[in-house]
């Protein structure tokens, strides 16, 4: 059939009788074989049509058996040999937490915080809420993450919103600790709880990933919404894209449109322009052309609005950055 091409993929379980003998415990095998299977045929896919081709599973007598086909909005080319335009799935460029992206309360006039370098364990002299945690950062920021450690659990011990960012990404980053994503994400919801809105950001973020914690698109754009809500703009961009993709909440590429722009008229957020000027095939078209018109009704765009990201949508897009 053209644009379709079978990839037979060897039998489930190469002595299938053994279903007579073994009954259930086979049934696992199988099922971890048809896994590794699906796997090896999509990379044969992606090896032999190039991006865009994607393993189909289909059944054959029985037997495990793929097809390659293009996936949308890749397409074949005239003799059907390799898919042009597109990705095998649909992806965002990733974030890394930010490592000047953390919590940081304002100074206030409670006293002098001790040098972190006095040995804690013999200091009796009571601290603040604040002193605790600004123990924890300038350790830190010495890159002495044993100490910082210490402090910042003190500082949760007393009730310390950033004490508790600032370690769980210690955590989720593997600084100065083995990483735990589970640990991060319970350090996140506590925070989050406080209603402490770069929290709510990074469990968002965790929530959309499934690191650390069961995956739900839907607590995702909740967080992210929350997020916004509490000042942290860049969240804006990435309930925008579940806005755009329909994933836990409803499709709209309109609201997802206004939620991008707002994100990338805060400025300092490099990774959001680095998303629409180099990866913008991860968007809608639809969604491409709503933010087109954003950007129009905003004053940073006279172009077409066709959907397609040239050089002036570009240069738009930097602009409402402040780039």
């Amino acid at each position: 059939m053209v644009g379709m091409f079978r990839l037979v993929v060897t039998a489930l379980c190469q002595c299938t009788w053994l279903l007579l003998i073994f009954g259930v415990s086979v049934i696992s095998t199988t099922v971890a074989a048809d896994a590794k299977s699906k796997s090896e045929a999509q990379a044969e896919c992606l090896e032999h049509f190039g991006p865009g081709s994607v393993a189909q599973e289909e059944l054959d007598f029985g037997e495990a058996s793929y097809v390659c086909s293009c996936e949308s909005p890749a397409k074949w080319n005239e003799d059907s040999t390799r898919c042009v335009g597109g990705v095998a799935e649909k992806t965002r460029l990733p974030e890394s937490p930010s490592p000047d992206f953390t919590e940081t309360p304002p100074a206030t006039d409670r006293g002098t915080t001790k040098d972190s370098s006095e040995d804690t364990s013999a200091d009796p002299a009571p601290r603040s809420v604040e002193e605790l945690f600004q123990s924890g950062k300038q350790a830190a920021d010495s890159e002495n993450y044993a100490e910082a450690r210490l402090w910042y659990n003190r500082a949760i011990d007393a009730g310390s919103p950033g004490a508790m960012v600032n370690l769980a990404l210690f955590y989720l980053r593997g600084t100065g600790v083995d990483k735990d994503p589970a640990r991060a994400a319970e350090l996140f919801q506590r925070a989050a709880d406080k209603g402490t809105g770069l929290a709510m950001y990074y469990l968002a973020h965790q929530y959309s990933s499934g690191q650390g914690i069961r995956r739900s698109k839907r607590l995702a754009a909740e967080w992210y919404q929350k997020a916004v809500d509490n000042g942290i703009a860049r969240a804006a961009f990435w309930l925008g894209s579940l806005y755009d993709d329909g994933k836990g909440v409803r499709r709209d590429r309109a609201r997802a449109a206004e939620l991008v722009v707002h994100a990338l008229q805060q400025g300092s957020y490099d990774h959001a322009v680095k998303q629409m000027t180099t990866n913008e095939r991860a968007w809608s078209k639809r969604f491409r052309r709503e933010m087109q018109k954003v950007m129009r009704r905003e004053g940073h765009y006279d172009g077409a609005i066709d959907g397609s990201f040239g050089s002036g949508t570009k240069r738009a897009i930097r602009s409402l950055a402040g780039q």
